[in-house]
């Protein structure tokens, strides 16, 4: 079975996730690609399931919802220390570099919106497209992220990371299950698909 994702996702979530898969004998090989790609290598037959944090739109696939994320602003310690003790929390944000995974900043601007501060405009530092790398620069003290509570919440209770203040609480992110009709004439990935999304919503 092949399935293709964001490589965080398929590292910090789907991995383990699939021990009951290969216990039974299932094997698994995992594919990483952007969201374009992804849809490429479904409709395409390449891959046999994909997840996404994109709603689908190609009327080719199927999609159900997996999995609802809390998006969480972060920074370290003494970088959220900063910014708290700032008189104007919007200057002090705009102030500190961005770190994010493209230059649209859909996180930031999702996170922002909700918690009424559309007046700050993000400096974008680095770009990543793999949020890991993105965890790990602001564990290291430098700038501020937008993440997804599978990468941070296990680094804020290390005490690496810092959920910054959210005054209208926190905002989530859907996941989906995609996948073509025809991928599910074997038996073995229909079954497949069924115990991965049980798994995932568990």
């Amino acid at each position: 079975m092949q399935i293709i994702g964001d490589a965080d996702f398929l590292s910090e979530v789907l991995s383990r996730r699939l021990r009951p898969l290969l216990d039974t004998g299932v094997r698994v090989r995992l594919h990483t690609g952007s969201r374009d790609m992804i849809v490429q290598m479904l409709v395409e037959g390449h891959c046999d399931l994909g997840i996404s944090g994109y709603p689908v739109s190609d009327p080719r696939l199927r999609a159900e919802t997996i999995r609802s994320e809390p998006i969480l602003a972060v920074a370290s310690p003494t970088v959220a220390d900063r910014i708290a003790a700032a008189g104007d929390r919007s200057a002090a944000l705009a102030a500190e570099p961005a770190v994010a995974y493209t230059f649209e900043l859909p996180l930031f601007e999702q996170w922002l919106s909700h918690n009424r501060m559309e007046a700050v405009r993000p400096v974008l530092a680095v770009l990543s497209q793999d949020l890991r790398a993105l965890r790990g620069i602001v564990c290291s003290g430098f700038g501020w992220s937008v993440l997804p509570g599978y990468m941070c919440t296990e680094a804020i209770e290390r005490g690496e990371l810092r959920a910054l203040e959210a005054p209208q609480g926190p905002t989530y992110l859907a996941y989906y299950m995609l996948w073509s009709p025809t991928a599910l004439r074997p038996p073995r990935i229909a079954h497949a698909r069924q115990a991965l999304i049980w798994a995932m919503k568990g």
